[in-house]
């Protein structure tokens, strides 16, 4: 079977490991105590980076929304205050199928990556509990440290397929957000989104950044088809 791409990149938070009910509501207090009262719906459409981050423009969002004297700092602080408290009760490991699709591109001898825009120490910590520290060594986990830019632009999958010693049009990338999505587009690669969020309108917008396929779990995924396709 000849293979169109030679890489494949994986977004870290969403994409592989579901912690997004805690970061959503750890932002939504944090908004709630500065004044800004949103569901989470109103949240996923009027703040971009609502889901998939950075966490500095949706702190910056909230600020701008809000009467009260806040820095971003404090937003940031405070953000990472209220998931810490949610995040302390889950159970951290990978979404359901997700180990049976890294062992197919394993076995078919696929280079893979991690391109995240969390901070390295918490994305290592995130690897090592959801056992993948075997599969992705140290060079091919990429955080925000490791780029000058964040999601949306195409630093990170830029990164992703310089390490992985492939073109970005070799490199296919999974990823959860509108965000990611926009910065595989920018860095000229194929994406497939597999989001947390279902909503019929959430799904749209990744289709609209340019998301090749849109997957609700792992399980739906034919990865042979994929990489050949």
């Amino acid at each position: 079977m000849s293979l169109r791409f030679q890489g494949v990149a994986f977004d870290l938070e969403g994409t592989i490991v579901d912690l997004e009910s805690a970061h959503h509501q750890g932002h939504l207090d944090a908004a709630a105590e500065v004044g800004l009262h949103l569901s989470l719906e109103q949240a996923i459409n009027e703040i971009p980076a609502f889901v998939g981050g950075p966490d500095v423009e949706i702190a910056r969002a909230i600020q701008s929304r809000v009467s009260q004297q806040i820095t971003v700092d404090q937003l940031l602080s405070r953000m990472k205050y209220f998931y810490s408290r949610y995040r302390r009760n889950m159970v951290v490991r990978p979404r359901p199928g997700f180990d049976h699709i890294l062992s197919q591109i394993e076995r078919l001898g696929i280079l893979t990556c991690i391109g995240s825009v969390t901070n390295r120490d918490e994305g290592i910590a995130l690897v090592n509990a959801c056992g993948l520290d075997g599969s992705f060594s140290a060079d091919r986990l990429v955080f925000a440290e490791d780029v000058m830019s964040l999601k949306p632009a195409p630093d990170v999958y830029l990164e992703t397929a310089r390490r992985m010693s492939v073109t970005p049009m070799q490199q296919i990338v999974f990823e959860d957000s509108v965000p990611g999505v926009q910065a595989a587009v920018a860095a000229g690669s194929t994406v497939i989104a597999i989001p947390v969020l279902q909503q019929n309108e959430f799904r749209a917008r990744l289709l609209h950044s340019g998301a090749a396929l849109v997957y609700a779990t792992w399980a739906d995924v034919d990865i042979s088809s994929l990489l050949a396709a």
